[in-house]
């Protein structure tokens, strides 16, 4: 038998804003607690926001929509595409060379976890929806990747777990406003 959160009530974007509200503050605590760590000046401050709501709030609710569409291990398998997506957008933004050992690399990591997974999965099987799952699977990818390029600028500037306060606390409050509107429409309707 198959468990899915949805026999509980729950769906993805319940999920997340669960997950991103306990962990923002669990951090919005430790942000209290360590206030020598927290300097973000203003002028960054907007793409550590940017960087939890694109990375922590939206990389949390596509995995959550592709596990529930999905067999978990193609989930987690589409999600470790972000370091493709990643070498490739260093590569079109001119930041770094990419060497072919690396690419090179990166597809025999890809190539063996792919005959890993997919050769116990029934593409055919009415229990889950591919098409759907496939594609919020590598949203997952993408927002992990956007994540982790947004915050390759500021972790060498600022604390990470200060970043990583910054972005659960502003992924929080931005879920937070998502199911309170949701909750509105509901009530309207």
């Amino acid at each position: 038998m198959l468990f899915r959160s949805r026999d509980l009530g729950f769906v993805p974007r319940d999920l997340t804003l669960i997950r991103v509200v306990g962990a923002g503050i669990v951090m919005a605590i430790w942000s209290i607690l360590n206030r020598d760590k927290m300097r973000i000046p203003v002028n960054h401050l907007w793409i550590a926001i940017l960087a939890g709501v694109a990375g922590q709030g939206f990389n949390i609710y596509f995995y959550f929509q592709s596990i529930s569409a999905i067999p978990a291990g193609l989930a987690v398998l589409l999600e470790y595409m972000a370091p493709i997506f990643i070498a490739f957008a260093a590569l079109l933004l001119g930041w770094e060379r990419i060497s072919r050992r690396l690419m090179f690399a990166i597809a025999m990591v890809f190539g063996g976890a792919s005959l890993a997974i997919i050769d116990g999965i029934n593409f055919s099987s009415p229990q889950y929806d591919y098409d759907a799952g496939i594609v919020y699977g590598l949203f997952t990818a993408l927002s992990l990747a956007g994540y982790s390029l947004l915050n390759n600028y500021l972790v060498r500037k600022y604390h990470p777990v200060a970043l990583l306060a910054v972005g659960l606390i502003a992924a929080g409050f931005f879920w937070s406003f998502i199911r309170s509107e949701e909750h509105t429409s509901e009530l309207q309707s």
